[in-house]
């Protein structure tokens, strides 16, 4: 099943120009553009327990939960072991794709 839905969406690679950029934009720097929202509200000081506790919150589940995960469930990435994969940004030098 996860098979199928990476190769549909896959198929829209090159498709239209405007989703790439869209895509290369959101995976180059949607985190930079998040950090610098929460590093905005956090100078807010209204704010600043609820910037305190989402950056708590993204980095239990990046650093220690994702991680971990990625050594409990070593599954190589899509394009590493399917045929056919159409890439528009540089391969990941990470080759674990849980989760992706």
């Amino acid at each position: 099943m996860d098979v199928l839905i990476f190769q549909k969406l896959n198929g829209l690679v090159f498709a239209s120009k405007v989703l790439d950029y869209i895509g290369i934009f959101l995976a180059s720097y949607l985190p930079w553009i998040l950090g610098a929202i929460l590093v905005a509200l956090f100078i807010w000081k209204k704010n600043r327990i609820m910037v305190l506790s989402a950056a708590i919150s993204v980095f239990l589940s990046r650093i220690v939960i994702t991680e971990i995960l990625k050594i409990v469930i070593h599954r190589p990435r899509p394009y590493v072991v399917l045929d056919l994969v159409r890439k528009i940004i540089p391969e990941n030098s990470d080759l674990r794709s849980m989760p992706s």
